[in-house]
Parts: structure tokens; sequence; C-alpha cells
């Protein structure tokens, strides 16, 4: 639709947004490009995986011509857990073609990839399933160079981000089984960068512990500090379980 894609663009270019995360958060390992879900049919919370690769849904050839027309870039988030409901092979398999289709057959260059989104999580998709073990960091480091083989073999020039935790701890909600501290010595140069996803806890206060509604900017704005916080005890990790990596960039 040019009326609509207009339409976007001129909203992107006032807004002055130049860069662009997809498929999005958790969906993204439930995201299959090529429409063929190899028999995972159904999401965490119970939608229907097709749902994101039918003619109505925005596919990956659609955003890509968003981007054009926009003038923007994009960070990919490759699907990881069909590592999980599948094999690595799978995985390894859906996202290098995935690199191929953009990068060379669509002429649209992805600088940034991702292997999953927060995985670490009870509430992403791979994390626990019936009939594997619990996905912890080493885990995922050892798919994880698996699958960055397999992309950068396709094309060396992309840089891949390994999913990490902010917070050391044997817990499931602190630390979540030390996923960055078993992780990073199973990355063996393969990460170009490490992620981190902050939200500034809000609506809750990190003082008393209590749920809030409607914070004001101010309180919103008051836990920026987390921000700096987080990278400093991530730090702390690299430097104990993994120094060499002390320079890799941070998302």
């Amino acid at each position: 639709d040019k009326t609509l894609y207009a339409e976007l663009s001129r909203k992107v270019k006032e807004a002055g947004i130049k860069f662009w995360r997809w498929p999005g958060g958790s969906s993204s390992d439930d995201y299959f490009w090529d429409g063929n879900n190899q028999g995972h049919t159904t999401t965490k919370d119970n939608q229907d995986v097709a749902h994101m690769t039918q003619s109505w849904a925005v596919l990956t050839d659609d955003f890509i011509k968003f981007c054009q027309l926009t003038g923007s870039e994009a960070i990919f988030t490759a699907n990881y857990a069909v590592s999980r409901y599948g094999t690595v092979e799978e995985a390894a398999d859906l996202a290098s073609r995935w690199v191929k289709h953009v990068n060379f057959d669509m002429g649209f260059k992805v600088r940034y990839w991702e292997i999953g989104n927060e995985l670490y999580g009870p509430w992403e998709q791979g994390n626990t399933m019936d009939g594997k073990p619990q996905l912890t960091g080493d885990y995922y480091g050892k798919d994880f160079r698996v699958i960055a083989d397999a992309m950068k073999k396709v094309d060396p020039d992309i840089y891949l981000g390994a999913v990490c935790y902010e917070k050391d701890g044997e817990g499931e909600w602190v630390g979540h089984h030390r996923w960055t501290a078993t992780l990073l010595p199973q990355l063996q140069g393969k990460a170009d960068y490490l992620i981190l996803h902050q939200y500034f806890n809000f609506p809750f206060d990190t003082a008393t512990g209590k749920i809030y509604q409607n914070p004001t900017n101010d309180t919103l704005l008051g836990d920026l500090h987390e921000l700096e916080d987080d990278h400093g005890t991530l730090e702390k990790m690299v430097d104990e379980n993994a120094p060499q990596y002390r320079d890799l960039p941070v998302a």
C-alpha cells in the first residue's frame, strides 16, 4: 500500500528514528521468516505461530522495504528456540538462510544480529521444555557457537550478539542459574557484543519493593542509574569468568 508506506515514512522521518529491532522480543523465538514452522505451532501464551507469516502480517520483506524507504538500519533477532523444540542444526540453518535472504537476495545489509531474546527467563520460548534440560547459559553458549558459525559462513562481516543477564546468582530470578557466568566461557570468541535488557524496573519501587501505577517521570528517570549499575555487574562477571572479553561492546 503506497499510501500507508508514505504515511509511515513521513512519521518516522519526523520522529528521527533510524534504528529498528526485528521481529520483536519474545516473538522472535517463535518466528519463522520463511513461513515453514517445522511443526512448531503454538507460542507459550497459546497463540498461533503461523499468524506471524500470513499474508496480512508484516513480513520480513515488508520490513526491509520500510527500512529502505525511511533510510533506517536494523538489528535482527534470530530464532534460537528452534534448537530447543527442534535441533541446533535446524536453528543454524534457519538463521543462516535468513542472513542470505536479507543481506544478499534482498540487498539490504543488516550488520547487527542477535541469537535469541531473553532466553534466561521462564517466560521465553525454549527456556523450559518437556524432555529437555533446563536452558542455562553454558547450554546456550554451546549452541550459540554452532549458529554463529553458520551465520558467519554466509556473511563474515555481520556482528553477532549473545544474550546476557545482568546479575549473578543461582536462583531462578536472581541470576537465572548463573546464566552469564556460565555463558561467557562457552562463547570462545564467537560473540561480537553482549546484550542486556533493562526496563528501569517500572512500575516498581526498588526501595520499598512495591508495585505502583502511573509512576511520575521523575520516578522513571530516577531509575536510569540501573543502566550503569547493570553494566558494572556485567563487567564484574566478565572479569571473573572471561576477562578476554573485557573490551566487548554491550548493547
